[in-house]
């Protein structure tokens, strides 16, 4: 749940951490079965290619997210 200070400000309940597979995808639908309002946030490090997974962004999320009608927020990390 959201820290106090940012109750009110955003119309979310929670953020999950989103990848596209089963566990993260069942959550969010458990999230939603139990009237809680999350986010899916996925990670994105584009500099990185072939050295992590999450180097590119799989093309099922936005559909995902479709479906269960929850927004989705791809934050673009730097190179470190």
């Amino acid at each position: 749940m959201l820290p106090k200070p940012l109750e009110g400000i955003y119309d979310i309940d929670c953020i999950v951490s989103f990848s596209g597979g089963v566990e993260s995808t069942a959550l969010i639908q458990y999230l939603k079965d139990r009237n809680i309002k999350p986010i899916a946030l996925y990670s994105y490090y584009p500099l990185k290619k072939h050295l992590i997974q999450a180097a590119s962004v799989p093309s099922h999320l936005e559909k995902i997210c479709n479906l269960l009608d929850v927004q989705l927020v791809i934050h673009t990390h730097q190179d470190y």
